[in-house]
């Protein structure tokens, strides 16, 4: 599967695009792979080398960056599933790194902004399982802050109100980690008031059940 997309992204008559949507399609079809623990050396070996391809390809175009940051976030959850955190770890702060200069470029690009505070929730979650809750606690913060300025900044999208929904709740957690159960609470009852709003204008959403549960 991936070896047909890398031999497509060497071939300089095929289109930009149409190699932008190659790579989009292979990175949406991994998740299950990962999340099932199916051939996760080899996946993480193909993953590898798409990711050395379109870090060539991004001096190329920019359009290329998006999936650049996905195959450093997959690459990211492999390793973690893995139980190699250290190595997650870097290559989340890979991601971060390109995922913010993207967004402090264009703050009108959701999916960029969104990227942006997720990364931040992904090195927490290495954090939180390495248990350094101080750590986690402050990047769970910087992704909480970002949600609250992108929903803010587009206080119709159900989204990003769902989002800064679960960074309150990410908060929360660490809270009560720390034995702080007074101001844990307090972002928990947040938390619910934001997945009653959604769930009350979204019933038949599943995913909202889940949240609500």
């Amino acid at each position: 599967r991936l070896n047909y997309v890398l031999s497509l992204l060497d071939v300089t008559a095929i289109e930009k695009n149409h190699k932008i949507t190659l790579t989009s399609k292979y990175l949406f079809e991994i998740g299950p792979f990962i999340k099932n623990k199916i051939s996760l050396v080899t996946e993480y070996e193909y993953l590898s080398e798409l990711n050395k391809k379109l870090t060539v390809l991004t001096i190329e175009s920019s359009e290329f960056l998006y999936n650049l940051v996905a195959t450093y976030v997959k690459l990211g959850d492999l390793k973690m599933v893995l139980g190699d955190l250290e190595s997650a770890l870097d290559l989340y702060e890979h991601a971060l790194n390109v995922a913010a200069a993207i967004a402090d470029e264009d703050n009108n690009d959701v999916d960029w902004q969104r990227n942006y505070a997720l990364l931040y929730t992904k090195i927490g979650d290495v954090e939180t399982q390495k248990g350094n809750l101080k750590s986690a606690f402050d990047l769970y913060g910087n992704a909480l802050k970002l949600r609250q300025k992108h929903q803010k900044a587009f206080p119709d999208n159900t989204i990003l109100l769902r989002d800064l929904s679960l960074s309150y709740t990410y908060v929360a957690e660490i809270l009560k980690a720390q034995g702080n159960l007074q101001a844990s609470q307090k972002f928990y009852e947040i938390a619910q008031d934001m997945f009653q709003h959604i769930f009350k204008d979204y019933p038949n959403e599943k995913k909202y059940h889940i949240d609500l549960s």
